[in-house]
């Protein structure tokens, strides 16, 4: 059995949580780090380490750590893994994580949608539409841009994230629409909503939401059978970082 450490306290760790807690290679722990995290704690009546208790050794005693919340890195946790020699599991993306440079581990950054099964057919020229919830928190960069960016990325077999290119950007109050070249051009609108029936569509074909129960299931597979291509999660999310910084005007 491996020894997983969870932290984050949001909606990304109880997902995580609902699936990987049945699955017998994996004992759970949550980082007690907040009232949040001890709620869930209680809930889910798991293992946990309180933020207190982050030595090295103790760390280190756990296989993996997963860190679930999006963009949330920090001090604060650099602290805590900075000497670990583990496995980093993160929940896209994480902005600033490259500016840590003395982190020597393994690095995976999750993608969830790209353990996805749902592929639709393409065309030369493609129109894709995103719903973006912002009254629920969402960022257009930072949370749904990645996921239109995977989807694209998962319509082809043979992949090279570098091949992925802006052509055109424009930024309106309520949408960002964007024209890129990657094997095929794609015309993407992504917008800001309220309702949440809304789909993503692709040439007026419903794209659909991940099955994040079989996307986590899939995730894990790769995990316990150590198939995980750190080398080339490390190339796409620093090439996502780049656009997203590209497009947000970032300095």
């Amino acid at each position: 059995m491996k020894k997983m450490l969870i932290i984050g306290n949001e909606l990304h760790a109880i997902r995580y949580i609902n699936v990987l807690i049945f699955i017998d290679e994996f004992e759970l722990y949550l980082l007690n780090d907040s009232d949040e995290a001890n709620k869930i704690i209680k809930k889910y009546n798991l293992n946990k380490l309180d933020i207190g208790e982050t030595t090295v050794d103790l760390i280190n005693s756990f296989d993996y750590i997963m860190f679930t919340t999006p963009n949330y890195f920090n001090n604060k946790y650099y602290n805590i893994i900075k000497e670990y020699n583990g496995i980093l599991l993160f929940e896209k993306p994480q902005l600033n994580l490259f500016d840590y440079e003395d982190i020597n581990c393994k690095i995976y950054f999750i993608h969830l949608r790209k353990f996805d099964d749902n592929v639709l057919d393409k065309k030369n020229n493609n129109y894709i539409e995103w719903p973006n919830l912002f009254n629920d928190g969402m960022d257009i960069y930072i949370n749904t841009l990645p996921n239109v960016i995977d989807f694209i990325y998962g319509l082809y077999e043979n992949k090279n994230i570098s091949e992925f290119k802006i052509l055109e950007f424009k930024n309106e109050n309520n949408y960002i629409e964007l024209k890129v070249n990657y094997y095929d051009t794609f015309l993407i609108k992504i917008y800001n909503t309220n309702e949440k029936g809304k789909s993503p569509m692709m040439n007026k074909t419903i794209i659909g939401w991940p099955n994040y129960y079989n996307c986590i299931n899939n995730l894990a597979k790769q995990i316990i059978s150590n198939n995980l291509n750190y080398k080339e999660s490390i190339k796409y999310e620093k090439k996502y970082i780049d656009i997203v910084k590209k497009l947000r005007g970032d300095k």
